[in-house]
């Protein structure tokens, strides 16, 4: 179908015809082929059960000559179908159905003349040129054939046929003579128990006389064919040929030349297309001065449209109407453009000025003033900056004025509430005064009490963090793109003072930081001293330390130790007690002392309670006293009891200390 799209109309045409053609030629030569074969067909297959009826003859006929039937049999045969003279039977099919049932006293087996003269008969029929009679019989053996007599065919495909249906019919096999697809007829001879058959070669009997009449009927509808062709031919051509020129000028007007218009004298449908194309031209060389007159700006050219439907008539009128009104636009756009310029030189220009000073702030000051004087064309600036030294009184102060191209030194503070300079400065937006009459003395600027005829006032703010006020006076109008300007230039001022700010800071801490690293190389000297003698002391108490480990580890392996607290709770005790006393740690570890190692009836005397005031007063308590051991022995012990307090003073726990002096005691 892609091929199909790029071909020309005449070449569609045509093609689509000889497809349309050649389809119902196809069409028609192929139902009239197979209507032809399936006639041949059933033509052959009722002449060739006439062949086999009549080969019945000569089998009737043997019979006959043999004298086998007798008059008992031709009396039944007789009576059977009517007939009365034995000369006058003839051996039909009725008569071998009725002969078959009294076949018995026949003898229903040929000999071997019987064959020879089969033999001599067969070979002179001849059917459709190379088709020929032959006998099988029911055990598959050739019993007259012209080249296999005597073969057996019981294994063929054929054959297996032949025994299923005992009646007449065909069977087709290519394998029974080689080069020809055999139509091989049959019929069943019920007297001698074999087949009747006859071969016609499909080849020679069906498409032989077919394939003649088929080329004559193709040769007749391709010549027709082939004279429609040059018929259609002839009429394309002389509807084409207008219409190649009409579309040559179409495709010179696509590439917008209308030089050149259709000339048809025909006055049909053609002709009516040419002079609709004429028109168009005619329509485009009017439009195209239209546009020629459009392109050099000249608006008021006259058009008129083709007519009320004329839609590229219209948009030309509206396309004019839209130029027009893009011209105006044009000229605002360049305004506005020269604006934008305007603006971004001022943006840059000042940029540039507040990059040159970032030290000094008067400095500073006094170039952005003079410079957006200079640049509005205005009179009068000044620059009011917030003085917040004293976190206690801040105001505003004049860093800087500039009047009529002159630097005027003025000093002048302004309070955050006065004036108009100060209402700015609380309200952080922009203030413009204009046409304020002479008279009105009740409005003064932060420049004096001149009242100008046009005032601006600008809080210099960024990230809504307010630095100062930037005046301006001018006798001419501030346009809105000028006081957008300024509010932009009053950002960058703000940052560059917020940055100058900072640097006069980070000078002044600089400034500071390094008196004070002086300071501190001094305390880094002193301290280096210290740590040295501190490092001898640490050197010290880890000897000291280590002493004292020691000193507590030949206590504990040699003197018994039980911690507990103001109530009498043990803590803990140590090995060398759990050695004496037999009592490990987690048994007696949240038990009273008392308890364990104190006689009952003492605990209740009057001197185990001095002996607790005594402790818990901060007294030491030294004693011998008796103690009996986890296995009943009694044991004799030097006891020290030694309270113990934390930095605040208070009792912490009371220690006891024992040595045992029982083998001492006992001597």
């Amino acid at each position: 179908m892609k091929i199909f799209r790029h071909l020309k109309l005449k070449q569609r045409f045509m093609l689509t015809l000889t497809l349309v053609v050649v389809i119902l030629f196809g069409s028609f030569g192929s139902i009239v082929y197979f209507n032809r074969v399936r006639t041949t067909n059933e033509n052959i297959k009722s002449v060739m059960r006439g062949n086999l009826l009549d080969l019945t003859t000569l089998l009737d006929y043997t019979h006959y000559q043999k004298g086998i039937v007798s008059e008992h049999a031709s009396y039944i045969v007789g009576k059977t179908l009517g007939y009365v003279n034995r000369d006058t039977l003839i051996f039909d099919e009725p008569v071998v159905e009725v002969l078959s049932q009294v076949r018995e006293p026949f003898q229903n087996e040929l000999t071997e003349y019987d064959i020879e003269f089969l033999n001599e008969k067969l070979p002179k029929k001849n059917y459709y040129d190379t088709g020929y009679p032959f006998i099988v019989g029911s055990d598959g053996v050739l019993m007259v054939h012209p080249t296999r007599a005597g073969e057996s065919i019981r294994d063929e495909r054929f054959f297996r046929e032949f025994s299923v249906a005992h009646e007449f019919g065909m069977v087709k096999d290519e394998s029974f003579e080689p080069g020809y697809t055999s139509m091989i007829y049959y019929m069943y001879y019920p007297l001698y128990d074999l087949y009747l058959a006859a071969v016609a070669h499909e080849e020679v009997a069906v498409y032989g006389p077919i394939i003649p009449v088929m080329r004559l009927t193709y040769s007749s509808l391709v010549l027709a064919f082939l004279i429609f062709l040059f018929l259609t031919n002839n009429l394309a051509n002389s509807v084409l040929r207008p219409v190649r020129k009409i579309n040559n000028v179409l495709k010179m007007l696509s590439k917008g030349d209308v030089t050149n218009k259709v000339y048809l004298k025909q006055k049909d449908e053609l002709g009516e297309i040419a002079f609709s194309v004429n028109d168009i031209i005619d329509a485009f060389k009017k439009t195209s001065i239209f546009a020629t007159e459009i392109g050099k700006g000249n608006f008021d050219h006259e058009f008129e449209p083709l007519g009320e439907n004329d839609e590229l008539g219209k948009a030309l009128i509206d396309m004019r109407i839209s130029l027009k009104e893009a011209d105006e636009q044009d000229k605002l756009r360049k305004q506005e453009d020269q604006k934008r310029n305007w603006t971004a030189e001022g943006l840059t220009k000042f940029s540039d000025i507040l990059r040159q000073e970032t030290e000094n702030l008067e400095e500073l000051s006094y170039l952005v003033v003079s410079s957006i004087v200079d640049y509005l064309n205005a009179n009068q600036g000044g620059l009011f900056i917030l003085n917040d030294e004293d976190e206690g009184h801040k105001f505003l102060e004049l860093t800087a004025c500039y009047a009529f191209d002159r630097k005027k030194f003025i000093k002048k503070k302004v309070e955050l509430n006065e004036g108009l300079v100060g209402a700015c400065f609380m309200e952080q937006k922009t203030t413009h005064l204009a046409d304020i009459p002479e008279d009105y003395i009740s409005i003064t600027s932060g420049l004096g009490d001149a009242n100008p005829t046009n005032l601006l006032l600008v809080p210099l703010k960024v990230n809504d963090v307010i630095y100062g006020v930037l005046e301006l006076a001018s006798f001419n109008q501030f346009e809105p793109h000028e006081i957008e300007f300024v509010e932009k230039v009053a950002e960058n001022i703000a940052s560059a003072i917020s940055s100058t700010k900072v640097n006069q800071r980070t000078a002044m801490l600089l400034k500071k930081s390094q008196q004070q690293q002086e300071e501190m190389k001094a305390q880094e000297e002193e301290m280096r001293q210290n740590m040295e003698e501190l490092q001898a002391t640490q050197e010290e108490a880890s000897r000291r330390e280590a002493m004292m480990s020691n000193t507590m580890k030949a206590i504990d392996s040699s003197i018994a130790i039980m911690e507990f607290d103001d109530k009498g709770i043990i803590i803990n005790v140590n090995r060398k007690w759990e050695e004496i006393f037999g009592y490990s740690n987690d048994e007696v570890k949240g038990k009273n002392h008392s308890f364990l190692f104190v006689d009952k009836n003492y605990v209740d005397t009057e001197d185990y309670k001095n002996y607790w005031n005594s402790i818990k007063s901060g007294t030491e308590q030294k004693y011998t006293d008796k103690y009996v051991a986890k296995n009943g022995e009694v044991k004799t012990l030097d006891v020290a009891d030694c309270p113990v307090y934390d930095k605040f003073g208070v009792m912490e726990k009371i220690m006891k200390f024992c040595v045992d002096i029982t083998k001492y005691t006992n001597k």
